[in-house]
């Protein structure tokens, strides 16, 4: 892939999501599409955005990561989660499997526009992830998998899954390792999640393993080592959901004063009332907070610091003022925010899920309070 620098790459994601994403302007992603924008997606090098060049990778940072799925979180929050899941899988492939797994899987990711996940979350356990109940039994020169995981980004049409499971007894976290699966086996069996708040371009489902055969090689993280890098993804995912928020939130910003600066109401232009300039006013200073707030976990990452309680603060606070200023916004916009050529209907469910993903908010304030 030609060397692209940070800019030219943010260009073309934003082209990307015009020419692509966009329906003749309304924000309506093509489901039936999907797969091809995936592999679109692909050829942009947006799953490959941290790998590093000698593996056939950008070579950018996290906070580069984190920066372009903002940025394409504005066109549809459902899919920038489906790139951003699939690339994470594919970097951690390129940090831990061996060669064999790597050639097999990763050609098919980044050239053929197929999707991965990271399977953690099982029916009764999301957060409580020491407690999940899919196990790996040796089985002399292979493993033996079974369970079920579910609420999976990717999960409906992924090729490769890095499942989580339990080798020793239940609740031990130095028993929790990590396989790459082949979801397309005869022993996996995928299903759907569909609900009201459901984003079809997620591809959020499940799956069941039952006697899925699993070889040495398809152990990626071991024993006593997975659970540490789970957690370290997981802290990283907060990041990137935070600038997701961010860039959400900036994007309504820009069009809600758009539109003031235009309508009219009684003779004058929305934007000369008081009340309503102060919403924006409102919206734009708590945006600037959360921006702070990624940037400083950002920098943490960057400088390999401890980023777990700057990570679920800037993730707490975009998310939270996103469901603020979202339904604040619309009303700004009346009726006319309504209309599919503005993102307000796909964006409030879209911070609903955020706010639930890699730690709920409930969850994320108890660790800060517990660390404060």
């Amino acid at each position: 892939m030609k060397h692209l620098d940070e800019n030219s790459l943010v260009d073309k994601v934003w082209e990307f999501g015009k020419r692509n994403i966009l329906d003749d302007n309304q924000y309506n992603i093509d489901q039936k599409n999907l797969r091809s924008l995936r592999k679109k997606a692909a050829d942009l090098g947006l799953t490959r955005i941290e790998i590093p060049k000698n593996q056939g990778g950008l070579g950018f940072n996290f906070k580069t990561r984190s920066k372009i799925f903002g940025i394409l979180s504005t066109f549809d929050f459902g899919f920038s989660m489906s790139i951003v899941n699939t690339h994470s899988a594919a970097l951690r492939l390129s940090q831990s499997a061996s060669p064999q797994i790597i050639d097999y899987f990763l050609p098919k990711i980044h050239e053929d526009g197929e999707s991965a996940c990271t399977a953690m979350s099982e029916k009764d356990f999301g957060s409580d992830f020491f407690s999940i109940e899919t196990t790996a039994v040796k089985n002399k020169n292979d493993w033996k998998i079974n369970g079920q995981k579910e609420w999976i980004v990717n999960a409906r049409h992924a090729k490769l899954a890095i499942v989580f499971v339990q080798t020793k007894s239940a609740g031990d976290k130095n028993g929790i390792a990590g396989f790459a699966v082949d979801l397309n086996d005869a022993n996996a069996k995928r299903f759907e999640i569909n609900s009201s708040y459901s984003q079809n371009s997620m591809g959020t489902g499940g799956f069941v393993l039952k006697n899925y055969t699993a070889k040495s090689d398809d152990m990626i993280l071991p024993p006593g080592v997975a659970y540490k890098a789970i957690l370290n993804e997981i802290n990283l995912a907060r990041v990137y959901v935070g600038s997701m928020c961010c860039h959400m939130l900036q994007h309504l910003l820009e069009i809600t004063k758009d539109y003031g600066n235009k309508r009219a109401s009684f003779g004058k232009k929305l934007f000369t009332h008081q009340s309503w300039r102060f919403a924006i006013a409102d919206a734009e200073v708590d945006l600037t907070a959360a921006k702070l707030m990624v940037e400083e976990a950002e920098k943490q990452v960057a400088e390999q610091k401890d980023s777990q309680l700057s990570a679920a603060k800037a993730k707490i606070f975009a998310t939270n003022v996103c469901q603020k200023h979202f339904p604040i916004l619309l009303h700004k916009m009346g009726a006319a925010g309504f209309h599919s050529q503005y993102p307000f209907s796909q964006y409030i469910p879209a911070v609903q899920m955020a706010s639930l993903m890699d730690g709920s908010t409930e969850m994320l304030l108890e660790r800060v309070s517990r660390q404060s």
